[in-house]
């Protein structure tokens, strides 16, 4: 699995504003469960590259091009079809960007929820 990879469950929780789901199979998320996600979110370079892909202002590598068509599936489900580990690592990463990246929280945040219409959504994921 590549390390860009990682990067992108960082932004997944963000999505619960997109639009209508595709389908996703188990097989979709497994792919992204064994990531070593600190490496990504303290890598500034790395980091930048795929908030900038996610809020469409920068090229996506394929890995984040895969992640972005199953973000809308995670997004309106709330993950309910990801595993414990999956949602471990979502948790893991939005508390670290609220933490230690506020800007491109910021950034994710004005892109996916500029209404702040799915904040409450957000906090009971996060509190689950």
């Amino acid at each position: 699995m590549s390390r860009v990879t990682l990067l992108l469950v960082a932004v997944a929780l963000v999505g619960f504003v997109a639009g209508a789901p595709a389908p996703l199979e188990q097989s979709d998320l497994e792919k992204f469960e064994n990531m070593d996600l600190s490496s990504i979110l303290s890598n500034k370079r790395l980091r930048t590259a795929y908030v900038n892909c996610m809020v469409d202002k920068g090229p996506c590598t394929a890995d984040a091009a895969e992640f972005k068509k199953i973000l809308p599936d995670l997004t309106e489900t709330q993950c309910a079809d990801c595993s414990a580990k999956f949602k471990e690592l979502i948790k893991k990463s939005v508390t670290t960007f609220q933490k230690d990246y506020p800007e491109d929280w910021k950034t994710l945040m004005a892109h996916f929820d500029p209404d702040n219409k799915r904040a409450a959504d957000l906090e009971k994921f996060m509190s689950s």
